[in-house]
């Protein structure tokens, strides 16, 4: 018993992204094959294009639409294998950033293993097509550069380069893609002080920061003025159905006043206010303190028990760049933003290392603690298995409640086990009886 627990504790992290690996399996299969009605708005949304001029989340569709001209490739096979490759990206990124981790076990599980961050893909299937995947690549992608700059893995030129010609022209497209991406360079911005205040003692960083970033003011200035008309909308819309059969959610083009502050303020009254009820706000509360305040919090403990060491500069500052990110809570589903939010803040938090010290210190005081100890594991449970972040943290239109108190994590083990039955009786063994639907 010695032997496998030994085997279990020093393999753990190659355990944990084999299981996230094996549960994201009928996500994706369904990407392929299953019905785009159960992500048909995340779906729909990636043929918004340039036909017809520029317009907001255009990009993406635009060069899909070039590419099907060109070859009449089938849209679900085309865009499934994006995403297919974005997803694994990712997940490939918090392995190498979760590596110089791989001895703390409990902070390797509620990091792979948490609703709100790459199984939120997975639990929620509305979300695997969303094109929020490229600020959470193009975030972690930076954390493992500025990581890897912290531990001498690259010089701070090489990181000046990777900033310049990979960073920014990433933020770029991304923004193009979905304005989104704006809320969120506030955060490449702090990752970007914290290189060059290590690095650059004598130079005014300010001025050399905004050289870099102030090239994304221009995108973002046409996105702001130029995110497309009426007129435009309706000569896509009639282009998508007339060639691909699908419809564009009215939410993406409400009208010339769509976006506007006082639009956006009504909606959010309206949405708040009259759909609304207590258990909207009770489930609304829980998801945001289970994504995001548990990820902050967890930040807050490891930098006040030294086992996280930050400067005192950055501790005084780096607050104040995440309180961008709750501004697309007035713009999109919260469930979503909720991801976000946790995504950039996980990804800020694996920057730094771990003291080994100081966390085998605070380990060993909660394990001789029995009430300690018994807490922290039922929460610890409760946080990975036994609630679910769902796309609207709560509720849907027309009122509706969606499910948060269930297990996503047992749900997708029961879902693969029916998709492996599926597999294996349509392709091997078709004399298997059909499963009750």
């Amino acid at each position: 018993m010695g032997v496998i627990a030994s085997v279990v504790k020093k393999n753990l992290i190659y355990m944990l992204f084999l299981l996230l690996l094996i549960i994201s399996a009928p996500a994706i299969y369904d990407s392929f094959y299953g019905k785009i009605l159960d992500h048909e708005y995340a779906f729909n949304e990636l043929f918004i294009n340039y036909q017809f001029g520029f317009i907001r989340r255009g990009l993406f569709g635009e060069i899909f639409y070039q590419i099907y001209k060109q070859s009449q490739i089938d849209p679900k096979i085309f865009f499934s294998i994006i995403f297919l490759c974005l997803h694994l990206i990712l997940i490939f990124l918090y392995f190498l950033l979760l590596k110089k981790w791989k001895r703390y076990n409990f902070l390797l599980i509620i990091i792979i293993l948490s609703p709100a961050l790459n199984f939120f893909y997975i639990y929620e299937r509305e979300a695997y097509f969303i094109k929020d995947i490229f600020s959470n690549l193009t975030i972690f992608l930076h954390s493992f550069l500025v990581s890897n700059l912290i531990f001498n893995k690259i010089s701070i030129k090489k990181y000046n380069n990777y900033l310049k010609f990979l960073i920014i022209p990433l933020l770029l497209i991304s923004l193009l893609i979905h304005e989104l991406q704006m809320f969120y360079i506030p955060i490449h911005i702090l990752f970007t002080i914290i290189c060059f205040k290590k690095f650059f003692l004598q130079i005014n960083i300010s001025r050399k920061i905004l050289k870099i970033y102030g090239l994304l003011i221009i995108p973002i200035i046409i996105i702001f003025f130029f995110r497309g008309n009426e007129q435009q909308a309706s000569q896509i819309i009639q282009l998508l159905k007339l060639e691909f059969g699908i419809n564009i959610h009215q939410q993406i083009y409400a009208g010339k006043n769509y976006g506007t502050f006082l639009t956006l303020l009504g909606q959010f009254f309206v949405w708040h206010f009259y759909y609304f009820n207590y258990m909207h706000l009770i489930i609304f509360i829980f998801s945001f303190l289970f994504s995001v305040i548990f990820f902050y919090f967890l930040f807050e403990y490891l930098l006040e028990k030294k086992i996280i060491n930050i400067s005192i500069f950055v501790n005084k500052i780096y607050k104040k760049f995440f309180l961008f990110c709750f501004i697309p809570f007035f713009l999109t589903d919260h469930g979503r933003t909720m991801s976000l939010f946790a995504h950039h803040i996980v990804a800020f938090i694996l920057i730094f290392n771990i003291n080994d010290n100081n966390y085998n210190l605070q380990k060993n005081k909660i394990y001789k603690n029995f009430f300690s100890r018994k807490i922290i594991m039922a929460l610890t449970f409760f946080s990975i298995g036994l609630w679910t972040l769902s796309l609207t943290a709560g509720l849907k239109s027309g009122g509706y409640v969606d499910p948060v108190f269930e297990s996503g994590l047992f749900k997708e083990i029961q879902v693969l086990a029916k998709t492996s039955y599926d597999v294996i009786r349509i392709n091997f063994i078709q004399t298997l009886p059909n499963l009750p639907r």
